[in-house]
């Protein structure tokens, strides 16, 4: 018999929520998403979007494994499930990447389209939108902060790492945890080696936000593209 489990969870990186009348929000499925990834987890019963209780890692590597996301079947490599621990329920999950993305593509707003390829982003800032030229690759970071979605987080290492606060990026630390809920509690019986594939929507995936407050709402003219949400769906068959 076959046993399918489904979960899906959102990367929410954005933290921006300009108050601004005039600021912009715009985005776009960009044509690369690359990330390292190191490490992927279940968590036991008991966790919380909070917070993973003993994580069972799937997959860990201190390296880290970059990935394309918008190559169909880039993240199938990353994690086994049938190093999943048999008779324990988990309720959530949680993976451990870099907080600096490698992005290509563009964003129309009101006033223009924006296209990556400018300034690469930084811990304090958002990557430039000021190409004029052709799209290029731009690296884009999770930038410092503390009003994050309580999902996430920053860590100081892989294993047995410092973490910051949940929805708290620290300047020092370089890698970010995110937690999701499962559709449905999920448990491995004896006998059984589940089969683990992952797909993107990157739809979202790159995003313009415009906080400038002098006027030139949608415009290439600033620090203004940052990850966006990209949805992942995990199955276990």
């Amino acid at each position: 018999m076959k046993i399918i489990k489904s979960f899906i969870f959102i990367l929410t990186l954005m933290s921006f929520s300009y108050s601004n009348s005039i600021a912009e929000e715009a985005e776009a499925e960009p044509t690369t998403f690359k990330n390292t990834i190191h490490a992927m987890q279940l968590c036991e019963t008991g966790s919380s979007l909070t917070n993973c209780v003993n994580p069972a890692t799937i997959g860990s590597s201190t390296d880290g494994t970059t990935m394309d996301l918008s190559v169909r079947g880039s993240a199938n490599s990353f994690g086994n499930a049938g190093l999943i621990p048999v008779g324990i329920t988990y309720t959530h999950g949680q993976v451990i990447l870099s907080r600096s993305f490698t992005m290509a593509g563009s964003v129309t707003t009101s006033a223009a389209t924006c296209k990556t390829g400018g300034t690469a982003g930084t811990k304090t800032a958002g990557g430039a939108t000021g190409n004029a030229g052709a799209v290029a690759e731009q690296v884009i970071m999770a930038t410092n902060g503390t009003n994050y979605p309580t999902t996430m987080n920053s860590t100081s290492a892989i294993i047995d790492g410092t973490d910051a606060d949940p929805g708290t990026v620290l300047a020092a630390d370089d890698l970010l945890k995110f937690r999701w809920e499962l559709s449905s509690p999920f448990e491995v019986t004896a006998g059984q080696i589940p089969t683990m594939t992952m797909t993107f929507d990157l739809s979202g995936a790159l995003t313009f936000n415009d906080g400038d407050s002098s006027g030139n709402k949608g415009k290439c003219d600033g620090n203004d593209f940052h990850p966006g949400s990209p949805v992942i769906t995990n199955t276990f068959k």
